[in-house]
């Protein structure tokens, strides 16, 4: 095996170190990572671990078992498959002959991506692949990738959740436009994690379609699930109905059991010390303000 290239990224409080070959260019085909590289003189334990190689991987057999056939990402395109102790996903991009697999053990700590380096698509499906990797990874280690769009208002953030097409990143924008000392911390997949018994929020380096990489850490203050409706109302939810309304915002593999425990358990303590809301609204500047006071008690 060719020599190996080990860069380390600090991605919500966690390790993600890649080696690939020298030749490989892995800042120009990660450029959202840069605020998120580590030093290379810090020694500090990996999380998660990914091997980047040109090579063939290992063919399927008849004992792997089809767990899903298409991602909202690249729809059929998509394969993933677990067979004895791993995981394997499979993604075929603009020929058949372009073919990515990655390998991953049972809690995602190691895996193995095979590359296609004539392939003009490697940014989109190496950040992809890493964030599928990291996504079920950080469970481990009490933090969940989230879909979300977050606002830094004061000391606190507020996660926006809601179906695609919602409206999240709207209503950041208004809250940016009408909402005064904000700022856009992610808007896509941050990462929530329990630290000293707090709820924190991370930039991390995917954000949907808006370029925002920010490496910071807030305090969480509030979950609100977006709803479309004819006018504008807030209700704050408790109990299992917080917990329903964010459970499905959260990344985890719902055919892992391991996993989607570890997920639910840190998301069920985050609920504790974390208000969750409901807001019924358009999209227009009045939503945004009356979200905003709702959240900070006042009238």
């Amino acid at each position: 095996m060719r020599r190996l290239k080990h860069t380390s990224f600090c991605i919500a409080g966690l390790v993600l170190t890649i080696s690939h070959p020298e030749a490989f260019a892995l800042p120009d085909a990660l450029p959202s990572f840069h605020p998120f590289l580590m030093d290379v003189d810090e020694k500090i334990p990996s999380a998660c671990s990914i091997t980047l190689l040109y090579a063939t991987p290992c063919v399927l057999d008849d004992s792997a078992t089809l767990l899903s056939d298409i991602s909202p990402e690249w729809a059929e395109q998509f394969h993933l498959y677990k067979q004895h102790s791993r995981y394997i996903a499979i993604l075929k991009t603009n020929s058949s002959d372009n073919i990515w697999q990655m390998e991953s053990d049972l809690n995602f700590g190691r895996s193995v991506i095979y590359m296609q380096n004539n392939d003009q698509f490697v940014p989109a499906i190496l950040s992809w692949l890493v964030m599928v990797i990291f996504g079920q990874a950080c469970l481990s280690h009490r933090t969940i990738l989230i879909h979300a769009s977050v606002i830094k208002c004061g000391q606190n953030a507020y996660a926006f959740l809601g179906k695609s097409g919602t409206g999240k990143s709207t209503h950041s924008k208004l809250w940016l436009d009408y909402i005064e000392n904000t700022e856009l911390v992610n808007d896509d997949n941050p990462a929530l994690r329990i630290e000293d018994g707090q709820s924190y929020i991370y930039g991390t380096p995917w954000s949907g379609k808006t370029a925002c990489y920010k490496n910071i850490k807030i305090r969480l203050q509030a979950f609100v699930r977006l709803k479309q409706a004819s006018s504008n109302s807030f209700f704050l939810q408790n109990n299992s109905a917080a917990f329903m309304s964010v459970l499905p915002s959260c990344t985890a593999l719902r055919w892992d059991q391991n996993l989607f425990m570890l997920m639910t358990e840190t998301l069920a303590t985050i609920i504790e010390k974390t208000a969750v809301n409901e807001l019924n609204c358009l999209p227009n500047q009045e939503a945004a303000i009356l979200c905003f006071r709702k959240l900070n008690n006042i009238a």
